[in-house]
This record gives C-alpha cells, structure tokens and sequence, in this order.
C-alpha cells in the first residue's frame, strides 16, 4: 500500500524531560493498515493520521499521551463502526489536552470505544476549555464531527504533582511511575494506585516533610491516589557543624 506508517523522532516536553515520541504513530498519504491492539502511552501524540489515509483502528490502547488521537488533512480513520469494519475497543482517556481531535471536515466514525467520560465531552476549544477533553471538533457541526455511539466509561485517572520547597534541595523518587504525564509536571495515575514518594536530599541539605496530599516527616510517603493530588516535599539546608573543642586542663601538683 501507498503511503507512510512510521515513528518520528523522540519528544522532550517543557521540563526537558524525554516523554517518548512527538508522533508515536504516523499514518499518512493513502496509507490503510490495520492498527490493531497497540499501546500509546507517554507520546506527544499517539496516533496521527494526515492526506488521505484510513486506516483502520481497533483495540488500541492510548492514554497519558498529550493528544490521544490526531486527525489532520483529509484523512478518515475508522475508529469503530466505518466502511474498514473497525470493531472499535480503542481505549482513549487520561490524555492531556484530547483524546480524539479532528482537524479534518470529515465525520469521523469512532463507535463502541472506552473514554474518561459517558457520554464524551466535546468542544471545539483545544488550547482553551478543551484540555482533558474527550473529543475537539474543531470545524463543528456535521463537518470535522465523530461519532461516538456506543460508548463505555474507563477507569478514572488523577494527576499527581509533587513540588519541592524550603531552602535547601533534593530530588523525589515516585514508585509505580505512572501511566503518561499530566499538565505542569504532573503524571497521571488510575484511581486507587497506591504510590510510594521518597525523598533524596541534596549534598548540604536535609529533608524536613511531605506536606499536602501526603503526610510524613520521614524520607518516604505513600498515598492512594483518589483525585488530582499536589504533594509539596520540603528540604532545608543543613545546620551548620559546631566544632567540640576540649580545653586541657592545667598542669599543677605535679613533680618533674
């Protein structure tokens, strides 16, 4: 088949931290594989589809990407329920700004899918109320629209920031890692996920507290994430050593 299915190069977000690649999956030109039962997860974007590809998509799982879902050009994915007899069972939520956005005036067919919502939000707002959204259609109406029928709800996913403060430094380890990263540093986890913090203080300073969303004076805490959480990790410089300076006694009674 005519066309291009690749990865592009690797993605770095605003921290300067690698968070896998800025298209995970390219499809584009009249390209019209089969994508089938894959996993997206951490991407700028996980799938993007441009000119006048369709391919066909189904059973994937994207989540913890920035945009789940990319449709540009003239391209018409079937996403469940289109003329390349998609089964849909796309699993699309936890994503940062979107999960489906259709740059496209096609009516795009995404049936029998798992979103964050039932029914899916939808807006036309992407860089304003869209963020976290299921859907942006951005021309609207029935043009640039997708067809979500038959929609089932996945787990629900919360972000967790965790922020350093105090006058001194150090760094926090969070065990499990997440599933892709949320807005300003944050990262997602599901409902429920039991997450462990440890603090490492930096070279001259010292941890004092995990305050917020997790409490403990000790290097490690661990919190059930139950919704958007903000954890401040405090260190402070270390006390200055006093030196113990032991005065010798004077020499008396004595016979030389």
């Amino acid at each position: 088949e005519n066309g291009i299915l690749r990865r592009d190069e690797e993605w770095v977000d605003e921290f300067g931290n690698s968070e896998g690649f800025l298209t995970a999956l390219l499809v584009e030109d009249t390209a019209a594989p089969r994508v089938v039962a894959n996993t997206f997860i951490g991407n700028d974007t996980g799938i993007r589809t441009d000119f006048g590809a369709t391919p066909i998509i189904e059973g994937n799982t994207l989540i913890g990407n920035v945009f789940g879902v990319s449709l540009n050009g003239n391209s018409n994915p079937d996403l469940g329920g289109g003329v390349g007899a998609s089964q849909g069972g796309n699993t699309l939520g936890c994503n940062q700004n979107t999960d489906v956005i259709n740059f496209t005036f096609n009516a795009i067919l995404a049936r029998n899918n798992t979103w964050d919502h039932v029914p899916p939000t939808i807006d036309a707002d992407l860089f304003g109320s869209g963020n976290g959204i299921d859907i942006a259609n951005i021309y609207g109406g029935n043009q640039g629209s997708v067809d979500a029928t038959g929609a089932t709800q996945q787990t629900t996913c919360f972000n967790l920031a965790v922020v350093t403060a105090g006058s001194g430094s150090g760094s926090i380890g969070v065990a499990p890692s997440g599933i892709g990263s949320g807005p300003n540093g944050s990262t997602y986890f599901t409902a429920g996920t039991a997450v462990t913090l440890t603090a490492f203080p930096s070279s001259g300073s010292v941890f004092s507290e995990f305050s917020g969303g997790c409490l403990s004076t000790t290097t490690t805490c661990t919190l059930a994430i139950t919704g958007n959480t903000v954890v401040t990790a405090t260190f402070n410089n270390s006390p200055p050593t006093i030196a113990s300076v032991q005065a010798t006694p004077p020499v008396q009674d004595a016979t030389f």
